[in-house]
């Protein structure tokens, strides 16, 4: 997700107020032990009843069973909203419109006691949430003159914000990470190289690059980089990755590489469901979930969807309702 595709948001619908308190749904049977890597943390976007207002849905599903269960709504007040389950604290992680209006800052919501805590205080946009054994990492624009995304890492000893940006100008373009989430991924960019072929017209891409984050310590790899391109998603299991480029920004071409990082060894996967592909949700047991997107008119509706590496077969394990998006997905690994 880019962030200019946030500032369209933001001029169709600000920064909202309305209802800011989360409302608690049924929590209080959840089980952390049940939805460690099988379930994947949904958020589910839709309008209310009342005609100005959006609200959020957290949902569970059980990739054994393909059960669901609700456990939190949140108001829509972000500029895009984001939400992330961590089943050992049995808390939702959210975006929201700080209180102060300068933009969105990052809340907990507590499924037992119904509590809600702002946690951060200096961000402006946020694009990616991921939530880890030892904090939750983040990918965000900061407050001031800079529309620059990059990484930072909330800890939950210290309840401090660190800042793992190593150069001013990369863009972080997407983000992903592994099947335990002490691995986490991002992809970018030169922003000055962007901007710059932007103006040319973007029709050879740029350079490209795939970073990884190991935990607890947080160091940072060199793991890919690709040229003439610009990588839109990416994920990773074991020694497995996988991420999806597009050639160029305007009328596109897309190919998804499947890579051995021990090995180098690579090859292509055809992902081809005659919609329109979003982010990679992850991969577990050599089959790698994501987002599409139909479209019926004016209207659309979300897809949840899997395809096995090995013999690529593809299906849909859960359908939205028209006028209903899935906006972040991820699988719940602490």
């Amino acid at each position: 997700m880019l962030l200019y595709w946030i500032i369209v948001i933001v001029l169709l619908n600000g920064c909202t107020r309305h209802n800011q308190e989360p409302s608690k749904l049924s929590t209080e049977n959840l089980d952390a032990k049940e939805y460690f890597c099988d379930t994947i943390s949904m958020t589910i976007t839709h309008a209310t009843e009342q005609s100005d207002s959006f609200q959020s849905d957290v949902i569970l599903l059980d990739t054994k069973d393909y059960s669901l269960k609700t456990i939190a709504s949140i108001p829509y007040t972000s500029q895009y909203p984001l939400t992330c389950y961590s089943a050992n604290q049995n808390k939702v992680y959210y975006t929201a419109c700080a209180k102060d209006n300068h933009g969105d800052e990052i809340f907990s919501y507590d499924c037992v006691t119904g509590k809600t805590t702002q946690l951060t205080d200096n961000f402006f946009a946020i694009n990616y949430l991921y939530v880890t054994e030892n904090g939750l990492f983040i990918n965000a624009v900061l407050q001031g003159d800079s529309d620059v995304v990059q990484p930072f890492f909330y800890d939950f000893q210290s309840e401090e914000i660190n800042d793992l940006s190593w150069d001013d100008d990369f863009y972080v373009r997407s983000a992903g990470k592994n099947e335990n989430s002490s691995r986490i991924l991002v992809a970018g960019h030169s922003n000055k190289a962007k901007e710059e072929i932007f103006d040319q017209g973007d029709i050879i891409g740029i350079d490209n690059y795939i970073y990884m984050y190991t935990l607890p310590n947080l160091s940072r790899t060199e793991i890919l980089h690709k040229s003439n391109c610009y990588i839109d998603s990416v994920t990773m299991e074991d020694n497995i990755l996988v991420y999806r480029i597009r050639n160029q920004i305007f009328n596109p071409t897309y190919t998804t590489y499947v890579r051995n990082l021990e090995t180098g060894e690579e090859n292509t996967i055809e992902i081809n469901d005659g919609k329109s592909i979003g982010e990679f949700v992850g991969l577990k047991d050599n089959e790698l979930y994501y987002v599409t997107t139909d479209y019926v008119g004016e209207d659309s509706s979300s897809n949840l969807c899997k395809i096995n590496l090995h013999n690529g077969k593809t299906s849909i394990i859960y359908q939205t309702e028209l006028k209903q998006c899935i906006n972040n997905a991820q699988f719940v690994t602490w």
